[in-house]
């Protein structure tokens, strides 16, 4: 807002008129209008006419280190700050500042707090940009691919991907696709996706959201886990745990033998798009 801290000033100089600090608020006001990062990407022309303030947007991140709160440490740092993302957006929208923003936060010139998902989201707004990049642009495109190979890693080190592959899933490399699994207590009448006696998986490949496992029955309560850690245990399930999604099937079967829930895999009801043979090799995987 006013070009300097108690470190010292921006190298454009301090905020010294009205019509400049006008200009300021409403850009303030606009990266805060959003609460959500994809909000944000969507309204990409509500953020174009500020592209002119990107220039002085580059040097308070360069000034600051690339961290909007100096409070904090790894643990309670917010990665995911709209207004420092909205800005981030700014940057990405003008020819003049885009590559030396996404060098900076790369090369490791910066010490960025949760590095690993700051690259991810930056990777997001980077690529609602590049349609626009235009062809004189090589290092912004260089940039962006390092980028692209970065989540592409990520997304490869996930457990549901090496389902997928364990299982011949035919899923492209970057192909974002979601498996949704409804198992139904035998017995229980009903389709499964409104079943009250039901187990639910979910599957992604995100390396921040990789699965969900919830059950839940009418008389016992619920239990729910991520592959970060369990939520809810009324039931009380044994945790499936991180690093054994292929092994969902086994803990179907420990519930049915130690819990006394027998989860009627035949007429589960598993959804992955129009991925037919899909969902014929997840079945099968299910009754193994």
């Amino acid at each position: 807002m006013f070009g300097f801290d108690d470190t010292g000033a921006l190298p454009s100089g301090e905020t010294i008129s009205a019509k400049a600090l006008k200009a300021r608020l409403k850009l303030i006001a606009q990266v805060g209008n959003y609460t959500t990062m994809p909000a944000q990407r969507d309204k990409k022309v509500k953020f174009v006419p500020f592209a002119d303030e990107a220039v002085r947007i580059l040097e308070v991140f360069q000034h600051l280190g690339y961290r909007h709160d100096r409070r904090y440490g790894e643990d309670l740092y917010d990665v995911t700050n709209l207004s420092f993302w909205g800005m981030v957006f700014i940057c990405l929208l003008n020819k003049a500042t885009r590559a030396e923003l996404v060098a900076d936060m790369i090369d490791g010139k910066y010490d960025l707090m949760r590095r690993v998902e700051q690259l991810a989201m930056l990777h997001r707004y980077v690529e609602t940009v590049l349609p626009y990049a235009e062809p004189d642009e090589e290092r912004f495109r260089s940039l962006a691919g390092q980028l692209r190979d970065i989540e592409l890693a990520r997304r490869n080190a996930t457990e549901s991907v090496a389902l997928a592959q364990r299982l011949g899933l035919p899923f492209g490399d970057d192909e974002d696709w979601e498996i949704h699994i409804a198992i139904p207590l035998r017995g229980t009448e009903g389709h499964p996706l409104i079943a009250r006696n039901v187990v639910r998986l979910q599957i992604r490949p995100n390396p921040d959201w990789q699965w969900e496992l919830n059950a839940r029955t009418i008389e016992r309560g619920e239990f729910s886990e991520s592959e970060k850690k369990t939520y809810r245990n009324d039931l009380g399930l044994p945790s499936l745990g991180r690093g054994n999604l292929h092994a969902f099937p086994t803990w179907l079967r420990q519930v049915r033998e130690k819990n006394g829930l027998d989860f009627d895999t035949g007429a589960a009801d598993i959804r992955v798009g129009r991925k037919r043979a899909a969902a014929k090799l997840i079945a099968h995987w299910l009754e193994s």
